[in-house]
């Protein structure tokens, strides 16, 4: 099956719960346009939406699979050297509960939840303002991208200055300003056609707990809901309370548990 051929079969059951499916939709639209110069992996599993993707270096990710195509995939995929698995409900559990009957072994567990809000939120009042980042503010993104990806994504690399300024020169990463100074951050992370995805939340330890994170993160949803899609998403940890209790105040509503497994890195002892 051909890049297009595998967008095509399928993009339309995908989309008919866009929210849940924003990942998987954000890497088909890729591989419809990049092909396999993008470096992504696909697999058909079943019926349309039955399927799996991977983008280069990042996890296994799985789309409206059963119980026996987690299997199924488990065994395809036993001589892949992969990070982790994410998916919604049980599929990752699924998937990794066969992975370790080949031997594989899985270092953590990360219990995650999509939250969707369909309306335009409130924009929590002060004198604060935004803006996007810009390819001066480098250093501060550098500081900002690190200390969140330490803190809520240890497992995954700083991104180069040459990564990190193509990601400025996307034009999709705002900064909230207060008293003249940057406080807070959150990221359009992905868009389809009828949602798009939040990311990249950060606030530093020393602007904390002053509803920062909250208001740029309503900035951002209200970005885009201008630009005339349905929904605003964004995953959470859910051993995050303090974060999770401050996107329920925006209106943000759970859609779906998903799970993030992540595989042990070769050379570790179990």
């Amino acid at each position: 099956m051909t890049p297009i051929d595998f967008a095509d079969f399928h993009h339309a059951a995908l989309e008919v719960d866009a929210v849940r499916h924003n990942l998987p939709l954000s890497i088909i639209e890729r591989l419809r346009a990049q092909g396999d110069a993008g470096g992504i992996k696909y697999w058909t599993l079943g019926d349309p939406g039955a399927c799996a993707l991977q983008t280069p270096g990042f996890p296994l990710f799985l789309c409206n699979l059963s119980p026996d195509e987690c299997r199924t995939f488990a065994d395809l995929t036993a001589g892949l050297d992969y990070p982790g698995v994410v998916g919604t409900g049980d599929t990752a559990h699924q998937f990794a509960e066969r992975a370790r009957e080949h031997g594989i072994v899985f270092a953590e567990e990360i219990p995650q939840q999509i939250l969707s809000l369909d309306r335009e939120p409130t924009v929590p009042s002060g004198r604060v303002f935004s803006r996007l980042l810009a390819a001066p503010d480098l250093p501060l993104f550098r500081d900002w991208i690190g200390e969140f990806i330490r803190e809520a994504i240890p497992h995954e690399a700083v991104p180069s200055d040459e990564r990190l300024r193509a990601t400025l020169g996307e034009n999709r990463h705002w900064v909230l300003i207060a008293d003249g100074a940057p406080v807070s951050m959150a990221a359009i992370g992905r868009r389809n056609r009828t949602a798009a995805a939040i990311n990249s939340v950060y606030t530093p330890p020393a602007f904390r707990g002053r509803g920062y994170a909250g208001t740029i993160t309503a900035i951002v949803a209200r970005q885009i809901f201008s630009e005339g899609r349905a929904h605003a998403c964004l995953y959470v940890d859910k051993r995050n309370p303090a974060s999770n209790r401050c996107y329920a105040k925006l209106g943000f509503k759970p859609v779906c548990d998903v799970w993030h497994i992540v595989r042990q890195k070769l050379g570790l002892h179990k």
